[in-house]
């Protein structure tokens, strides 16, 4: 269904809006095609460095920050490129990154205990705190859930990777 709208609505939209981007990024790594969604994120990523978002609407000035897409950015690498759900129990991973990316690297705090993720295509490194006080349970790749204890480094591996291709 996502992969048939998009289809439809993407040559379709003009992303006059600043929010735009980030959403098309986001669903583009969603589906799949995470190359695809790239210059949409750096689009986002970029709207206030650049200044080539629209300015104006007739003779009223639209121009400033923008902190919706900024926000929609973090939401494109985070739940798009790197593929982090939480369910309040167990992390799932599923990346798709960009063909650029070799990884992408990121601090959580889950379950009001602190974690690093190293997400690349083919291996994620979950490090936990060593004072964390109980262990978050993560699956990456659809593989099967593995609890991660204080103080633990856990390695994910693609099946792919498993396999040694």
């Amino acid at each position: 269904m996502k992969q048939a709208n998009w289809k439809f609505y993407e040559p379709r939209t003009e992303h006059g809006s600043s929010l735009s981007a980030c959403i098309y990024a986001l669903a583009a790594a969603d589906i799949g095609l995470p190359d695809w969604g790239y210059p949409y994120f750096m689009r986002t990523a970029t709207v206030d460095l650049t200044g080539e978002s629209k300015q104006y609407v007739g003779d009223l000035y639209i121009g400033g920050t923008h902190p919706a897409a900024n926000g929609g950015a973090w939401m494109a690498a985070v739940l798009g490129f790197a593929g982090v759900r939480f369910d309040g129990q167990t992390v799932t991973l599923k990346p798709s990154l960009p063909e650029t990316w070799s990884s992408i690297e990121l601090p959580v705090i889950l379950r009001g205990g602190s974690f690093r993720l190293r997400i690349g295509h083919e291996e994620i490194t979950v490090t936990a705190a060593p004072g964390n006080s109980e262990a978050v349970s993560f699956a990456g790749f659809g593989g099967e859930v593995v609890p991660c204890p204080p103080g633990a480094i856990l390695e994910l591996a693609s099946e792919s990777n498993q396999r040694g291709a």
